[in-house]
């Protein structure tokens, strides 16, 4: 097996709309606190090769994934479900266009981007060396993680999962997953990756090249958010970096050797249902919009835009696609989306044996995807969030559903149960 690592600064210039935190906020870029990369690994072997590109931006818009993926299957024959996108979800990054209201898209920027996400895979492709050993491993990083929306009855998945690969001549790669919003700094004018970024900037300092995967976050909020919101500082996120940093580096103590490493993917195309926008939905919407234009014009002009767009939406149900990488005994999947925690449990809880990270943002962000008690509780991520993300809102179970049918189609692809009986 053969390995290859890219990196691109992605960072934009300042004065550029930044995104997240609220509606026409115009807040911008007035400083740099740390540099946004593009980070991306390839793996082939004599059957396959997969590529793993993470951004740190918000998200990424789906004009932008096909554009990408559509260049790297022209240069160099790699087919959509074997390279996967994710982004980290920061709040500190720039506008891409994902989300209305909360950040307009710099379209040189934009431009820049897509050439920069494209470039960072094509180093990582065009040059391989020999991998010398993989293992996997497993840590755990308490007390950062915090879920938001549940508060203590709700499931944190606090594993710091990963994977290490040496390399022929070349210090060794880890991939490094942690499941946690990267909103610690909340509404400032500096550009940053959050804690993420620290993360890999600390095992950086311990000698690895690392790229950064958030786990299913739609949630979890960083714990500082639990005592006061937005009150988190440079020192918080280097803070939270190093403790993840060194939580995976201890856990790389026991790392287990991973042989016979076998490449493989898929993609999994799922309807999910939707709730119906009725002439009663759009009048009490249009009366909230009404009842708060003069607090919250922001707030009425979201609402009212929403309407607008999804009026010509008649359809029942929309497509959700998993994304789903297989490196040996580990399992990557990629859900398009800010997923709440339970229903990454759902996969890895049922694949016992097996490392499984289950990942948000990946390839283009549709949309928050919440679990059914969380839908019925008309909360945030159930609602609100759909006029940001432009869709209707999904009905209660469509996330364990989607969940669950990617766990079935796991289990029949990659024959798992066979092998465990």
């Amino acid at each position: 097996m053969h390995i290859g690592f890219g990196k691109t600064d992605i960072t934009p210039k300042l004065g550029v709309e930044l995104s997240g935190y609220g509606y026409y906020l115009d807040r911008r870029a007035a400083a740099i606190l740390d540099p946004l990369y593009a980070r991306a690994v390839a793996l082939k072997d004599d059957e396959r090769t997969l590529l793993v590109v993470n951004c740190d931006l918000i998200g990424l818009p789906s004009s932008m994934v096909e554009a990408i993926k559509s260049a790297w299957q022209k240069e160099f024959g790699l087919d959509s479900q074997d390279a996967l996108l994710l982004s980290i979800h920061t709040h500190s990054g720039p506008a891409t266009g994902v989300l209305r209201g909360c950040g307009e898209l710099d379209a040189q920027y934009a431009s820049d981007l897509t050439k920069r996400i494209i470039g960072a895979g094509r180093e990582a492709l065009g040059n391989l060396v020999a991998v010398t050993g993989i293992s996997s491993f497993k840590g755990t990083a308490s007390g950062i993680a915090w879920n938001r929306v549940f508060d203590e009855q709700g499931p944190v998945d606090d594993g710091v999962y990963g994977l290490i690969f040496e390399r022929e001549g070349l210090r060794p790669l880890s991939l490094v997953s942690f499941a946690c919003h990267p909103v610690t700094l909340g509404r400032n004018e500096e550009v940053s990756a959050d804690y993420p970024g620290r993360v890999v900037q600390h095992l950086d300092e311990m000698g690895y090249e690392s790229i950064f995967l958030c786990g299913c976050s739609g949630d979890i909020d960083p714990a500082i958010n639990a005592r006061s919101w937005g009150t988190g500082t440079e020192a918080t996120i280097d803070d939270y970096g190093r403790r993840i940093a060194e939580a995976a580096t201890e856990a790389m103590k026991k790392a287990e050797p991973m042989q016979n490493v076998t490449l493989d993917s898929f993609e999994l195309a799922v309807e999910l249902p939707l709730q119906p926008l009725t002439e009663d939905v759009i009048r009490k919407e249009m009366e909230e919009a009404e009842a708060a234009r003069e607090e919250d014009p922001a707030y009425a002009r979201v609402i009212e835009e929403w309407v607008r767009a999804m009026e010509s939406q008649k359809q029942g149900t929309e497509t959700a696609t998993i994304q789903v990488l297989r490196i040996g005994k580990t399992i990557l999947v990629g859900f398009p989306g800010e997923t709440f925690t339970k229903l990454g449990l759902i996969i890895k809880e049922a694949l016992p044996g097996w490392q499984v990270m289950t990942l948000g943002n990946a390839n283009w962000v549709m949309r928050y995807i919440p679990v059914k008690e969380d839908i019925e509780a008309k909360n945030y991520a159930a609602y609100d969030s759909c006029r940001v993300y432009d869709r209707l809102p999904l009905q209660p179970g469509a996330g364990e559903h989607l969940a669950e049918t990617a766990l079935a189609a796991i289990k029949e692809c990659f024959a798992i149960e066979q092998r465990q009986r």
